[in-house]
């Protein structure tokens, strides 16, 4: 997947994968891989990381392995930053499964 700027054209709806063989739990789902959140794109400065997060959030800027995530959804602040998370803990859906 090609890089890509904020404020451009290409955005993404991105969450958290599924664990490959997690057992799915009634009304929780299944486990996802826990997502390291990194100040920047060069994934130096570790800020948080949220395990089993099933939030819809929005890839607004890609640079090598990292993507720059924001909220998503009706009810948030799309300005909102939460950080730079790597390429192969993420799955890429369409906008759509955003709002």
């Amino acid at each position: 997947m090609p890089d890509w700027k904020e404020g451009g054209n290409t955005l993404a709806c991105v969450w958290a994968k599924d664990i490959p063989g997690g057992r799915f739990v009634p009304g929780k789902g299944a486990p996802t891989v826990t997502l390291y959140v990194y100040a920047d794109h060069r994934g130096k400065e570790l800020t948080t990381s949220l395990a089993n997060d099933r939030r819809p959030y929005l890839g607004v800027e890609k640079r090598g392995q990292f993507v720059k995530l924001k909220l998503a959804g009706d009810d948030v602040d799309l300005n909102q930053i939460i950080g730079w998370v790597k390429v192969d803990q993420l799955q890429f859906g369409a906008l759509r499964n955003c709002s």
